[in-house]
């Protein structure tokens, strides 16, 4: 089965840059624009995020930047003084590459729900950065598997919902678990956009990514980006912005059931040793063939 795959290709393009550099980021087969992709400085600072019509905006003069954005090849541009370019398009190429296909039984189809019960339910803030900031804030759990199968749909639980600017995107994550034990590669390999409008369950559908469900620990993450930028350009009401995910306490007997991974873009993934972890439910169709 042909899957996109985020590898890293190295291109360089130049440009010139007087105050603020904009362009957009569009799939180069098909033309259409892309949204989310981030772009990072030499630093591996978040300094832009792609719009909906796949447009972007640089607050620098100069400087190497790196474009990413999942199912598309990592591009590199180097921005210098001397051009007279007003405005950039910059096309994306995707790739491929074979991954085993997961099959399930039409005569045994089992639907199984990866995830712990409410159960001393608290609040935590985790994607909160300042103005001038930009980074990305991972925060997940982990699950113990042993089916091969599809993840049909994931829910996150939000004790306190806020308003997403131009500036952020809150997004959704998989990942497999490699063979340290760690948070390993993308398995979903599309943007999905999370836009919760009020408290409580957040429900994503995922019928039709087709996810496959490793026959192996996975973890689900919640992803918060923020590109940086000046508070003081932007209008007070739309800056009270926040996430904050549901905890729920982890009893004894399911401590090896389920763990808390995080990460941010200047750290790698750590396992926290918390006695709660995010309140994340998966649905999965396994196949029950003997």
């Amino acid at each position: 089965m042909q899957i996109l795959l985020t590898i890293l290709l190295s291109l360089t393009v130049t440009f010139n840059a007087i105050g603020q550099i904009s362009g957009k980021v569009f799939d180069q087969k098909t033309g259409n624009p892309l949204y989310g992709v981030v772009l990072t400085s030499e630093e591996s600072e978040i300094v832009s995020i792609t719009d909906r019509e796949g447009l972007f905006a640089i607050h620098e003069n100069e400087g190497v930047f790196a474009l990413s954005a999942l199912g598309f090849r990592d591009t590199t541009i180097s921005i210098s003084k001397g051009d007279d370019t007003d405005f950039w398009e910059i096309g994306l190429i995707a790739k491929t590459y074979d991954l085993p296909e997961v099959l399930i039984s039409d005569k045994h189809p089992e639907s199984k729900i990866f995830g712990l019960d409410k159960r001393r339910l608290r609040s935590h803030s985790f994607f909160k950065l300042p103005p001038g900031v930009g980074g990305s804030v991972k925060v997940g759990t982990m699950f113990r598997n042993q089916n091969s199968g599809v993840i049909s749909s994931v829910s996150v639980y939000f004790t306190e919902v806020g308003l997403l600017t131009n500036y952020q995107l809150l997004r959704l994550r998989i990942f497999d678990i490699n063979s340290e034990g760690e948070p390993g590669s993308d398995l979903l390999r599309s943007l999905v956009v999370m836009s919760p409008k009020e408290t409580g369950w957040n429900d994503i559908d995922l019928n039709g990514f087709h996810v496959p469900l490793p026959a192996t620990d996975f973890l689900v993450a919640v992803e918060f980006i923020q590109r940086r930028y000046d508070e003081s350009n932007m209008k007070s009401e739309i800056y009270a912005n926040a996430f904050d995910l549901g905890m729920t306490r982890v009893r004894p007997r399911d401590w090896s059931e389920v763990g808390f991974w995080v990460k941010t873009d200047s750290s790698p993934w750590i396992n926290q040793s918390w006695p709660s972890v995010p309140l994340i439910r998966v649905e999965a169709k396994i196949d029950s063939r003997d």
